[in-house]
């Protein structure tokens, strides 16, 4: 091809992966995960089962825990299953303070668009954590 705009490269083989060795100590792993830590508003219900402001969790452990606090406190209403009954912590999350229940896909997402979000990165064994900015839902990374 000979053309102005294209750009001469040459093609190299990328060594495909083994999936049966499929573990975080190959060198060739690369792998990102969403983090979030909590905030203000979810410390409550993080310090509760004795974890940190500053400790990191994917988000199936955020909900899991979400739901453990919804458990232990009898949150969930008796007449509808979809909806939670909101205590001062819950409304404080949702931003209204005069809901007496919320429904159950609302308060998830509220609690995790609370959370502060980070991007956990494993590349080639080396492992950082890189803050990502919520309001653009945009990241740079450097890898």
């Amino acid at each position: 091809l000979e053309h102005q705009q294209v750009k001469e490269f040459q093609v190299y083989k990328v060594k495909k992966r083994n999936d049966n060795n499929n573990n975080e100590n190959d060198q060739s792993f690369f792998k990102i995960t969403e983090l979030f830590q909590p905030n203000a508003k979810t410390k409550p219900i993080f310090s509760k089962y004795g974890y940190r402001k500053t400790d990191y969790f994917t988000r199936s452990e955020i909900t899991d825990i979400l739901w453990r606090y919804i458990d232990d406190l009898s949150l969930r209403n008796i007449q509808s299953k979809a909806f939670i009954d909101s205590n001062d912590v819950i409304k404080r999350i949702i931003n209204d303070d005069n809901k007496d229940r919320v429904k159950i896909p609302i308060l998830i997402k509220s609690f995790s668009n609370e959370m502060k979000l980070y991007l956990g990165i494993n590349r080639d064994g080396e492992k950082k954590i890189l803050k990502c900015n919520k309001k653009k839902q945009t990241s740079t990374l450097k890898l």
